[in-house]
């Protein structure tokens, strides 16, 4: 496309550059994430609390 050569198309190509170094910073949330991935952590006791009802629940019948 002979736009290409245009210099508004030009001001086009730099802003859809500029974006994905605005994008980086969002990429570094995964590490902001990762208190959340410990949550887990936080769920085991609770998976371990499910277990202990369904053996009670064998323990009633």
């Amino acid at each position: 496309m002979p736009t290409i050569s245009d210099p508004n198309n030009l001001d086009l190509s730099a802003t859809l550059w500029q974006q994905p170094t605005f994008h980086q910073p969002t990429f570094h949330q995964p590490t902001f994430h990762q208190p959340t991935f410990h949550q887990p952590t936080f769920h085991q006791p609770t998976l371990a609390k499910r277990p202990r009802y369904a053996n009670n629940k064998k323990n009633v019948v």
